[in-house]
């Protein structure tokens, strides 16, 4: 093969991946607004928190921006995204 049939890929850093985070102030199951109870944070910044959905009632666990229920493949709350 010669240089100029040479395919370049380009190298794709970890740090510029878009990641998508689950909003814990929308429910899971439902999408509507949740209460919030913080059970870790540091600096006024919420790192942990139980969560409970004021129309369904669903009760969730979010820890550094994503919801445990996604497990559960629930997945019905608002995202957003950084390094974008």
């Amino acid at each position: 093969m010669s240089d100029s049939e040479i395919e370049l890929h380009p190298v794709v850093s970890p740090f510029r991946e878009v990641i998508t985070y689950h909003r814990k102030e929308t429910c899971n199951n439902c999408g509507s607004l949740n209460e919030i109870q913080r059970t870790d944070s540091m600096d006024n910044i919420i790192h942990e928190c139980d969560t409970k959905c004021t129309c369904c009632g669903f009760r969730d666990h979010w820890v550094h921006g994503f919801f445990e229920s996604m497990i559960d493949e629930y997945d019905a709350c608002e995202k957003y995204q950084e390094n974008v």
